[in-house]
């Protein structure tokens, strides 16, 4: 919104008469204090224009007629009496306006207050675009310190349950979106419409701080989170060779739950449709070795390809090392180094038959080198190595890995946290949401 310069001018000239008359000169303050006084000029100033036009606002309704909208009451339609015009509250980002507005009742008893219904305002509350900014920042950090950010950003006091209440109502609206995604894409019919080239889903956990008690919960619950992305221009491309550029993760969306695997499924597959996944050409999923984690893919993605992250992988080869081997043995180092070889080159089978051959020597180290075989016989489709190489498919699950410590370790895990069933799962959400951009603030800032 532009103001005219003759609005500006008004505007202006009254701040000054009104500093005069506190006896300030604003010219001579240092800038931080003009802008701290005209800051709070200001906003008393919105203050006082958002209560006369809410005023205006109840008088339209007032003259346009109110009516019982009740469902099947037989005076639906019929007009309403004003009964009163009190004056209520609500705290906005200009602070707290009192304004007045209408209640209204039909003859069958029932009331209506159509200025709160139109608005969407609840006196004594925080209001809608208010709302929306204690949810986005809620997202971000403890709800304390979004409190204390409000009123140092603002000057507008809310108290951190406040803060609490509108981004767990910001969370559980994305649930219910997410919900309705995925009934859409089980009822759509008809031909898919064509999707991307490829898509790449990476797929981790992180435990949250949860109440005893809650839902099975034993202090511990595991965040499910799948990062969608696409594979944007590589690092260092044009410097060498194709071969040697990194691949680059772009247009990366996070989605995530608390509950079981079963409730993951859902939001793997609503959040896929949604992301363009589920026509794609082609699907390349990464993820550890976590069972729980093949079994939903293998349900709502069987078409995909399945890699096993490349650094658990080697991780699971120095587990060995050192379980078989003293740490400044070299000939545990060696025997690693001849695997990692083998297993780069997609040689599943010689890596299988060196964990075997180990833990047939029996002694330290055995037990581990069994499990190690078994595991990679369990996940032989899954490190393929040189075949994901010459794809140029991502073979790390790096984007899902910065994710889980964006979600969890930076909102979920921070300190004092500990979160019901219910709400860890709502501000996981909107944790999820406000990383990749979304905001509560659907409607334009602008004019």
């Amino acid at each position: 919104m532009e103001f005219t310069t003759d609005v500006i001018t008004q505007v202006w000239e009254q701040l000054q008469e009104q500093a005069r008359q506190q006896g300030i000169v604003l010219e001579d303050l240092p800038a931080s204090e003009q802008m701290s006084y005209l800051y709070r000029g200001l906003q008393a100033l919105g203050g006082a224009l958002t209560a006369r036009l809410w005023e205006a606002k109840d008088q339209a309704l007032h003259r346009g007629g109110v009516v019982c909208q009740q469902e099947g009451c037989d005076q639906a339609g019929r007009p309403m009496r004003r009964t009163a015009r009190r004056t209520v509250q609500v705290t906005t980002v200009f602070g707290k306006v009192k304004f007045r507005r209408g209640e209204y009742q039909g003859r069958c008893g029932h009331r209506r207050r159509p200025l709160d219904e139109a608005l969407g305002l609840r006196p004594g509350q925080v209001g809608p675009y208010l709302e929306g900014l204690l949810a986005e920042v809620g997202a971000q950090v403890s709800f304390e310190r979004g409190a204390r950010w409000l009123a140092r950003w603002f000057h507008v006091e809310v108290s951190p349950n406040t803060v609490r209440r509108a981004t767990v109502a910001w969370g559980k609206r994305l649930a219910q979106e997410e919900q309705a995604q995925y009934q859409a894409s089980v009822e759509r019919s008809g031909p898919p419409a064509p999707g991307p080239k490829r898509v790449y889903g990476a797929i981790d956990g992180g435990f949250v701080p949860v109440r005893k008690g809650e839902n099975g919960a034993e202090g511990w619950r595991e965040a499910k989170l799948v990062a969608w992305f696409q594979e944007g221009r590589r690092y260092g491309q044009g410097k060498g060779s194709q071969e040697d550029a990194k691949p680059r993760a772009v247009a990366v969306k996070v989605a995530g739950t608390l509950g079981a695997k079963e409730a993951f499924g859902k939001v793997l597959w609503a959040s896929g449709e949604a992301y363009g996944a589920d026509r794609a050409e082609e699907v390349i999923i990464v993820g550890d070795g976590a069972a729980w984690i093949w079994d939903v893919v293998t349900t709502y993605f069987p078409q995909a390809v399945e890699i096993l992250d490349w650094s658990h992988a080697v991780g699971r080869l120095h587990q060995v090392r050192r379980a078989a081997w003293r740490e400044d043995d070299p000939a545990g180092w060696a025997w690693v180094e001849v695997v990692e070889a083998a297993l780069w080159d997609g040689e599943v089978e010689g890596v299988v038959q060196a964990c075997e051959v180990l833990a047939q020597r029996g002694g330290t180290g055995a037990e581990e080198a069994a499990k190690a075989a078994r595991y990679f016989e369990r996940h032989s489709q899954r490190i393929r190595y040189d075949r994901f190489r010459e794809a140029g498919y991502f073979i790390g699950s790096g984007v899902i890995e910065s994710r889980v410590k964006q979600v969890v370790t930076g909102r979920m895990k921070v300190a004092g946290a500990q979160w019901t069933m219910a709400g860890g799962e709502a501000v996981l959400k909107a944790r999820c949401a406000w990383l990749h951009g979304d905001s509560p603030l659907r409607l334009p800032l602008a004019a």
